[in-house]
């Protein structure tokens, strides 16, 4: 009979699919993450829902953040754009909603996901690399940044393999079974050159912060000093890495000589420098709207304007976004915004019992990544970042089946 079959394992199957294919970016991950969350729908239906009382209240936070994007359209002359964007972030409203009524259910809950993700990131990272390998072999360079993910920007390459470290790391820290350790070890022994390629600035500053953490955590509680002289070579190898990296070293120039580049004389598209003159343009914009903003549908378009007339050639040619989510988050929709963006990273550290671990984590690697990238703009950027928000809070009903995620 339908009532009794087991969409738990459809779900089980179809998640596998989606943290697979999530690495190759664009449709492939859109559609896994369909694929999902129609047989979850499905699964509502056929055996019923938690009372909307039972709603964790903290998934109301990203459906209210959906819902005052959607106001902004009051005031926004460029409605197809705004719908546009509206469509970008729809998972805000929709995987709260079909995640959070559904049923506690033993054969699918945080475990199996944490466990698949990590799995997925083993296999999706081990493709990529033999494309590069077989590329290699063929002639060509071994690509490395853009080339080595073309589907996917390498900043969400970064972003997807330090939330893998964290994963595994509450899976070392929490689960018995030494196979799954095994497992897990792997999964972070391929982060390290996966983060390597993607040649992320931001993405690899974060990374070397977490391992720092989780270095620090661990060695403090075995031996004080034995933690305090495994930062200090973690810092020191760090900053030789960094000062050797080309891009780092663009990086800096750019910052050292920021002034230069606010002159409108510039023609530059360097990353660093492009940034620093969005950012001005940004700031501008939302000095004249700070509390309501400029509306989905116009904050490009505003941007353009702001851009011509500051004389910033490159980010108009190239049609940049703000390259920062909180400015972008104020253009879009104004401190309220800002403030509803800041309560999702904020207020699970505050009001969760189970799993502040990885949510002071979560926090720190998107509110890094935050500064740098507008990465709400896009469905790589938006769909994990809701995805893996909700199942966190999720799993927090969940205790009795909830292993991984502790306050440790």
């Amino acid at each position: 009979m339908l009532d009794k079959f087991k969409y738990a394992y459809l779900k089980q199957i179809s998640v596998f699919l989606f943290f697979i294919l999530l690495y190759f970016g664009g449709r492939a991950a859109l559609n896994g993450l369909a694929l999902f969350l129609l047989i979850s729908l499905i699964d509502l239906f056929v055996n019923g829902t938690i009372s909307y009382k039972k709603l964790p209240p903290l998934l109301i936070l990203p459906i209210a953040f959906y819902l005052l994007n959607i106001t902004t359209l009051l005031w926004t002359d460029n409605i197809s754009a705004g719908i546009f964007s509206l469509e970008v972030k729809l998972s805000f409203l929709v995987i709260p909603l079909i995640l959070g009524f559904q049923k506690p259910d033993s054969d699918f809950n945080l475990n199996h996901i944490i466990k698949y993700f990590s799995i997925a990131s083993i296999i999706s990272p081990t493709l990529l690399f033999g494309r590069a390998f077989y590329m290699y072999f063929s002639g060509n360079p071994f690509p490395i940044y853009s080339p080595f993910s073309p589907e996917l920007h390498v900043t969400y390459l970064a972003t997807y393999s330090t939330i893998n470290l964290i994963f595994n790391y509450l899976i070392l820290k929490n689960h018995p079974n030494l196979n799954t350790k095994i497992l897990a070890y792997f999964s972070i022994l391929i982060t390290i050159p996966t983060i390597w390629v993607s040649q992320s600035k931001a993405g690899m500053i974060i990374y070397l912060i977490i391992v720092a953490i989780i270095v620090f955590k661990e060695m403090v509680n075995f031996n004080k000093w034995m933690g305090i002289i495994s930062i200090s070579v973690l810092v020191i190898g760090s900053v030789l890495f960094i000062n050797t990296n080309p891009r780092f070293k663009a990086m800096f120039e750019a910052v050292r000589n920021y002034e230069k580049y606010l002159d409108g004389k510039q023609t530059t598209t360097e990353s660093t420098a492009a940034r620093i003159m969005t950012w001005d343009a940004s700031l501008k914009i939302i000095k004249e709207n700070f509390w309501i903003g400029v509306g989905n549908g116009d904050t490009k378009q505003e941007l353009l304007k702001k851009y011509d007339s500051l004389g910033y050639q490159g980010p108009a040619r190239l049609q940049l976004n703000a390259h920062n989510q909180y400015l972008e988050t104020l253009l879009y929709t104004g401190v309220f915004g800002l403030l509803f963006l800041m309560g999702i990273f904020i207020l699970p550290v505050i009001f969760l019992k189970q799993n502040t671990t990885f949510f002071w984590m979560f926090a720190v690697v998107y509110g890094f990544h935050f500064l740098f990238e507008s990465m709400l703009n896009t469905q790589a950027g938006v769909i994990f970042f809701v995805f893996v928000y909700c199942i966190a809070i999720k799993g927090e009903q969940n205790k009795p089946a909830n292993i991984y995620f502790t306050s440790t």
